[in-house]
């Protein structure tokens, strides 16, 4: 049985007001009619980040309805070097900012270095920040391990199931052994996902895993780039693998992949970090959706915009998951979904 998974709460979308958290209650320091400013950097254009931080900002200000928020929003593109240079332009421009957000880890990493690069600026190290959208905070250097405080003054929430209760959940489905093509690049969190699911695989003989490496690209046309290489090692790979997986990182989230794969190799996509690539045709995954994530985000938000400071509040993994199954591709697999599988899938099942 998957025990991470039998705590999470599977809800709609109009119940997301009722997300259990993790977080104690605290006394309220400061009053909800203020002004804030929120600098959000985003890594790149993918739907999940740019829909969590849609998510993120709506859910904030019904938690704080008598508060006036100004959101300003920039986009790395993918790149280290301009979330550097963007982070960079802004803390230099002396505008003021109640709280720096970083969605997924090229923006979060830059708003880690930033800070240890500022170490002997007090007024910048003592900015509040927040993560969200990164799969492994730990590796990022954020903190030590989960349910610890950082080093720095940020907070965050994980948004990413561990691999080995993906890898129980597939064990559980399939019956005979499998060759999945593992999916990755050197993308920090893609890098960070596969080493995890290499790691956990041999415990699961029938489970076999081919890792298919391609280099990253990043800046203008990047997605289209990223496409092409990854449809170029699936088909020189083709006749070596029954499936692929893409761990998460930018292509997980890329809602035109999927049916560009299937049109160039038709190699059925065994797992996906996101529910509208299931809804495409992928077999199952299990994730947060951007309700999920920016209700969650938006908790944290309040506390440290009411005076908590985020190194006070643990880097913790969220509760809340959906896990979603498409019985077409099961069928076309010849793979029949176990009723506990089917289960914790309720209002996610597609075809």
């Amino acid at each position: 049985m998957l025990q991470p998974l039998a705590q999470a709460s599977y809800l709609e979308e109009e119940q997301y007001t009722m997300l259990p958290t993790k977080f104690p209650t605290m006394q309220t320091t400061m009053p909800d009619n203020k002004q804030f400013t929120i600098y959000v950097l985003e890594t790149m254009e993918v739907a999940l980040i740019q829909q969590s931080n849609i998510s993120y900002q709506t859910k904030l200000r019904e938690l704080m309805p008598n508060t006036e928020f100004t959101f300003i929003t920039d986009n790395a593109q993918g790149s280290s070097e301009l979330a550097s240079e963007l982070l960079t332009q802004r803390m230099a421009s002396n505008l003021h900012t109640d709280l720096y957000v970083g969605i997924a880890t090229v923006a979060t990493k830059a708003l880690l270095n930033s800070s240890l690069q500022n170490a002997d600026n007090k007024s910048n190290q003592a900015m509040p920040m927040q993560f969200m959208v990164v799969s492994d905070p730990v590796s990022v250097g954020l903190v030590s391990a989960i349910g610890h405080m950082s080093h720095i003054n940020m907070t965050g929430i994980t948004h990413v199931v561990a691999a080995k209760t993906k890898l129980q959940l597939l064990d559980q489905i399939i019956k005979t052994p499998l060759r999945i093509g593992l999916v990755y690049s050197d993308y920090p969190s893609e890098l960070t996902a596969s080493a995890s699911i290499l790691a956990e695989a041999d415990v699961y003989p029938k489970l076999t895993f081919i890792p298919i490496v391609y280099e990253f690209a990043s800046g203008d046309n990047a997605l289209a780039i990223n496409r092409q290489r990854i449809i170029d090692k699936l088909a020189a790979m083709a006749p070596q693998i029954d499936a692929y997986w893409l761990p998460p990182g930018p292509a997980a989230h890329d809602l035109v992949l999927y049916d560009t794969i299937q049109d160039a190799v038709a190699i059925p996509q065994i797992f996906s970090e996101d529910a509208n690539v299931v809804k495409q045709g992928a077999l199952f995954g299990v994730m947060c959706d951007e309700n999920i994530i920016g209700q969650s985000a938006a908790l944290v938000a309040k506390k440290i915009l009411q005076g908590t400071p985020a190194q006070s509040i643990p880097i913790t993994e969220s509760d809340t998951f959906i896990v979603a199954i498409n019985i077409n591709t099961a069928l076309a697999m010849n793979i029949v979904f176990p009723s506990t599988v089917l289960s914790l899938a309720d209002k996610h099942i597609y075809r």
